[in-house]
């Protein structure tokens, strides 16, 4: 029975199921090992290198593990859990699937090869790496980092090993300098190691490339990186496909892709997959690729419904690729190169045949009773034969012997009248270099790989603008000339590459000078040599539209700012309008991005017409000269009354006093104006159409020759 556990702890969110392990972590390896390092320290370093490669803070990874591994996690996760009052939730059971059985063993010899990376061999040497990449986007390497180790592990249950020479072969890219290490005993149970570094070229390449193709517009003509404000929450479909290919020559074992799955994202469906099989998992998309040969791409699709309700930059999330590639360490190691001591039993078998007197016949028999399988290459034995002549006898096995299994060699013929006799001891040869009897152990040489992804940044943008006139009442019949502001302000940051804009030019207005045409971004002015401007026509009776094309922008002043002014300004005549015409204008504002995708847009129509206002002066001024309660003196009153059929603002009405006059009480206060002559008093006042208004004072005079016919009233504007 298999059972499907998951622990919620905190370092992370641990599934354990079969041969996968998940973690979803919240913590990474070092920190776990210094929080529990009494529990680490009880792990193997298989087990302490499946946690290094798993747990990455904030990172899901997905590794498979063996029966072996399986057990040693499951008891170091339910005491980690133990400490922190977490009890591992068991979620799903089944029954393991029968294996098939296994022939008995023969007792004969068996090749190294066949038995090398064994889940039961007694002796393993293992070379493991873990080899991390962060990759951008664009596919540059960000970072390479990576260890490894040597581990020789003694798995007999009382058999120890001893004299152990180890070479290896270091590549350029390790921290490992020596070639050749010696271990004098192993005992059952125990393990050497040695660990080294890895140190990589700036821009050394992992060998599965992943390619995310993101369009937020699928409809369109161009693929897109760009969203559009999207207040209401409508949604904006999404395509997402991702490329995997093995650019090495050797199998990738165990491939798995995680991609985060960010808020912006709703309604994500999985699509076909050519290898393996993809699901949704909480916030992310686990795909299980498996085993991915050498030169083979593998591909995913996915379709989302992306909500970009806010000005941001959302991220589209990150991917982490992991897989297995054996034989592709750095460090590497032979099983020829590999010398130890065992426990064997040798027999030699010597018959002199009975037809032919000083012909001897023989037989050699090696017994392995040890735990390990042991290699034999050739066997020279050297016997002294009659007069001290010393006569070698060369057999080729080139075998494995199980443990407890005996070899027996081929018949060898060697003439003597005296019994043979050996001169030295029996001596093995691996490989043309006599090394004794030599312990084939399990080579186990693969590398783990990680390769993170960093997120595209996916762009929100909108645009807002007005248009607007400086004056929105203009006299009819005559020419009028106003000025029109276009002022459109980005909401996000955007990288404008160039920017279009079609105004609308109305009947009766004529076309802009280009000359006169000021363009603003962010308060600084547009160098005229940066834009262009062109007309559909120049009629004046119908409308026309003036079309504004601005180049360099990202090159000039950078990404746009959010909030940031772009204004389009210019003088405009309108020529002679009729009577009671109103006029109300429209414009389409493009920017063009240097990311991919569809230029963002707006439309902006003046909020307020331009209305023709029909005005013709019509005025009356009076004036009366009442005489006052003393001698000399005169109440003066004057009256204006506008007779128009609109209202007057800033009329002046003015009168003289001559110098043989005094004034006073002058209704409402004046401006007064010395003069050699007298003095001018001036009205300044604004009246309604059919109103009049009313001005008074006194004056007195100071001598005999004062004369009224001196005073005389007159109206201005």
């Amino acid at each position: 029975m298999i059972r499907k556990k998951v622990w919620n702890l905190s370092v992370g969110q641990v599934e354990l199921f079969d041969d996968k392990l998940t973690v979803r972590a919240e913590a990474d390896y070092k920190s776990i090992s210094k929080t529990y390092k009494d529990l680490v320290a009880g792990l193997s370093d298989p087990d302490k290198m499946v946690l290094m490669n798993t747990f990455e803070k904030k990172k899901t990874r997905v590794y498979q593990v063996t029966r072996e591994q399986h057990a040693d996690l499951d008891g170091f996760f339910t005491k980690l859990g133990e400490r922190e009052g977490i009890k591992g939730e068991v979620v799903e059971e089944r029954e393991r699937e029968r294996e098939p059985a296994q022939a008995p063993r023969a007792a004969t010899a068996t090749s190294a090869s066949a038995k090398a990376g064994q889940s039961d061999a007694k002796l393993v040497a293992t070379i493991e790496e873990l080899i991390n990449h962060e990759i951008g986007h664009d596919g540059t390497v960000k970072s390479a980092k990576g260890a490894g180790s040597i581990t020789i592990v003694n798995k007999a249950d009382k058999q120890p090993v001893w004299d152990i020479d180890l070479h290896v072969d270091v590549g350029e890219d390790t921290t490992l300098e020596e070639h050749q290490f010696h271990v004098n005993e192993l005992r059952a149970g125990e393990e050497w190691k040695k660990e080294y570094g890895l140190a990589f070229k700036d821009g050394t390449l992992p060998p599965i490339s992943i390619v995310e193709e993101i369009n937020t517009a699928p409809g369109g003509a161009q693929p897109s990186l760009v969203y559009v404000l999207d207040a209401e929450e409508k949604g904006q479909d999404t395509a997402i496909k991702f490329t995997l290919k093995n650019a090495s020559e050797k199998n990738a074992k165990n491939v798995t892709v995680s991609k985060q799955v960010t808020d912006v994202f709703r309604d994500v469906s999985i699509g076909a997959a050519s290898h393996g099989d993809a699901r949704r998992d909480a916030g992310e998309i686990a795909w299980t690729v498996g085993d991915l040969g050498p030169g083979e791409t593998a591909t995913l699709e996915l379709k989302a419904r992306a909500y970009a309700k806010e000005i941001t930059t959302y991220s589209s999330g990150e991917i982490d690729v992991a897989y297995e590639i054996e034989s592709d360490t750095r460090v590497s190691m032979q099983a020829s190169k590999i010398e130890l001591g065992g426990s064997t039993a040798f027999s030699l078998d010597l018959d002199e045949r009975d037809a032919e007197p000083d012909v001897w016949d023989g037989v050699v028999k090696i017994q392995n009773r040890s735990e390990f399988p042991m290699h034999l290459g050739e066997i020279v034995l050297k016997f002294e034969t009659t007069g001290g002549e010393i006569k070698p006898v060369t057999l080729s096995a080139n075998a494995d012997i199980d443990p407890q299994a005996e070899w027996t060699s081929e018949k060898f013929t060697i003439e003597s009248a005296d019994e043979p006799g050996f001169k030295d001891n029996v001596v093995a040869l691996f490989n043309n270099v006599a090394v004794g009897f030599t312990v084939t152990p399990a080579i186990i040489q693969k590398t783990a790989y990680s390769t993170w992804v960093e997120p595209i940044d996916l762009h929100v943008l909108a645009l807002e603008g007005t248009k607007t006139f400086d004056v929105y009442e203009v006299q009819s019949y005559r020419d009028n000339q106003v000025h029109a502001l276009i002022d459109v302000k980005t909401r996000g940051a955007a990288p404008v590459e160039s920017i279009h804009v079609d105004d609308t030019i109305p009947r009766d207005f004529m076309n802009p000078d280009p000359k006169e045409i000021e363009i603003f971004i962010g308060g600084q002015r547009v160098d005229p040599k940066l834009y262009t401007v062109a007309f559909s026509g120049d009629d004046i009776t119908n409308e026309r539209k003036m079309s504004i094309d601005i180049k360099d922008i990202n090159e000039k002043f950078g990404d746009l700012e959010d909030g940031q002014s772009i204004q389009v300004k210019y003088p405009v005549m309108i020529h002679q309008p009729k009577r009671d015409a109103t006029y109300k204008t429209e414009s389409q504002f493009q920017a063009f991005l240097t990311l991919p995708g569809p230029p963002i847009s707006c439309s902006m129509e003046t909020t307020q017409a331009v209305t023709v206002v029909h005005q013709r002066r019509k005025t009356s001024v009076g004036k009366s000269i009442v005489p006052g309660s003393a001698k000399g003196e005169y109440n003066i009153v004057l009256l204006y009354k506008n007779k128009a059929t609109f209202n007057k603002t800033g009329v002046e009405i003015a009168d003289f006093v001559p110098k043989d006059f005094t004034v006073s009480s002058i209704t409402p206060e004046c401006e007064k104006t010395k003069r050699s002559d007298g003095t001018l008093l001036t009205w300044t006042f604004d009246v309604e159409a059919g109103k009049e208004a009313e001005f008074s004072y006194v004056v007195k005079g100071t001598s005999d020759e004062a004369s009224l016919k001196e005073i005389e009233a007159k109206a201005f504007k």
